[in-house]
């Protein structure tokens, strides 16, 4: 077969990082399908463009009108050209009817979580709302639908009423070697307990409540011994959410023990999980939760909040918190720092997957759809 792995909207992050990984993985296997790739102009297809066809579209297309012009009228076209008999929708959207068999990788639980509602305006809210009618329609059009998570399958299952046998669950895999920095071991301070919190920024992620919860603790346990929470946020990740935080931070003199790094590679992300006591993650909704496999991988206790995709994820590896509720956060936050959480079990089917085998069960679903 030749496949169509369409990517238009892939940049960076967590999609460039499945898209690099799941190429590579594929090629590897050397099946007897071929692959064609179809990104935009700004992404970076060193990883992988030698050995595979690439289709470049100009960025204008990955969203917006255009984006639903180029889906339903554009893709066509190329698939008819290309002679394509198998399309891989990769990045939440797709054709709302594609002219070949068709697989929708739905993989952005922020239109879902209805938990997090509160913290977006009325225009950002019904962005989320025209997207998820976008992804509706795709849905029903699509021969087959895949999700990282139970927890997601769910989500679209109730919200879009998309048909519980329609969707195959594919959790993402975690590369199994992590480039280590040098410097990094200075970025904790040693006498100090640390928490790394490794993650974009934005409102779902709850640092508003991590703020508040470190607050109390501050003001409620002043003998505690001294501890720090060590972010990789970026203030380009969501620049208002950023200066509101930094300033809620200096208000509350919490400078010294809340710091913001910025962003870090993810070929140099190793050496802060080796270097950290513990990792915190107050996030209210997720997809997956690259950041919860990576600690695991490090044998890294997790306090995250207790909504059910990190139940699914972290499983007995971590201890969880009420989400959004600074006081019962404060209280695990200083059970972490005076005993050391004991009894957690990081082994698992999910810390043993590999990309290798991602890229295997995706290709047996792809013959399973096609021969359906």
């Amino acid at each position: 077969m030749k496949i169509l792995i369409h990517a238009l909207s892939a940049k960076m992050g967590g999609a460039k990082r499945h898209l690099d990984n799941m190429m590579i993985s594929l090629l590897k296997l050397r099946s007897e399908h071929s692959f064609i790739v179809l990104v935009n102009d700004e992404y970076d297809t060193s990883y992988f463009d030698k050995e595979i066809e690439t289709i470049r579209i100009d960025v204008r297309y990955v969203s917006g009108p255009k984006r639903i012009y180029f889906d339903n009228v554009l893709l066509k076209r190329i698939i008819k050209d290309h002679r394509v008999d198998y399309l891989l929708s990769f990045a939440n959207f797709g054709p709302f009817k594609a002219p070949c068999k068709h697989m929708l990788f739905e993989m952005n639980a922020l239109f879902f979580c209805r938990n997090i509602r509160h913290l977006y305006s009325r225009t950002e809210l019904t962005d989320f709302a025209f997207r998820r009618a976008l992804i509706k329609l795709a849905s029903n059009g699509a021969d087959i639908v895949i999700t990282p998570s139970e927890s997601l399958k769910k989500q679209l299952v109730k919200s879009l009423g998309v048909p519980n046998e329609k969707i195959s669950v594919l959790h993402h895999a975690v590369e199994q070697s992590f480039e280590y920095s040098e410097s990094s071991d200075t970025i904790f301070e040693k006498e100090k307990f640390s928490f790394l919190f490794p993650s974009h920024l934005a409102r779902h992620k709850g640092v508003h409540t991590l703020v508040d919860a470190v607050s109390l603790l501050k003001k409620r346990n002043s003998d505690l011994p001294p501890f720090e929470i060590v972010c990789t946020f970026d203030r380009s990740d969501d620049p208002s959410y950023y200066d509101e935080l930094k300033r809620k931070i200096a208000i509350n003199g919490l400078e010294k023990t809340i710091r913001f790094i910025g962003s870090v590679p993810q070929e140099r992300i190793g050496a802060l999980y080796e270097a950290a006591d513990s990792m915190v993650y107050t996030t209210l909704c997720e997809s997956f939760g690259f950041s919860i496999i990576e600690a695991k991988s490090f044998r890294l206790p997790i306090l995250c909040s207790d909504i059910p995709i990190n139940r699914e994820i972290a499983k007995k590896s971590a201890i969880y918190f009420k989400p959004e509720n600074p006081e019962d956060l404060a209280e695990k936050i200083a059970l972490f720092i005076t005993e050391k959480p004991s009894g957690l079990i990081f082994e698992d089917d999910l810390l043993n997957w590999s990309w290798d085998l991602y890229s295997q069960r995706l290709l047996q679903l792809i013959k399973e759809s096609a021969d359906g």
